[in-house]
């Protein structure tokens, strides 16, 4: 198998900076928590459906 060095991750995270892969996931994401935050609206407020919409949130917009 091999293994990838530190100067392998940083071309690859490069390319994918270049090409606007990690733009386009992160805009999906956030599509899909959208998404998920208006099913989430049929349920009446909750603990766990508060917590649900907290931890998508957190996930698409945590510190890089």
């Amino acid at each position: 198998t091999r293994t990838l060095t530190d100067a392998d991750l940083l071309r690859i995270i490069a390319l994918m900076q270049e090409y606007g892969s990690i733009a386009y996931a992160m805009a999906r994401a956030g599509e899909f928590v959208a998404a998920a935050n208006t099913d989430l609206a049929l349920f009446e407020d909750s603990s766990p459906k508060r917590a649900l919409s907290v931890v998508a949130d957190y996930m698409v917009n945590r510190d890089r």
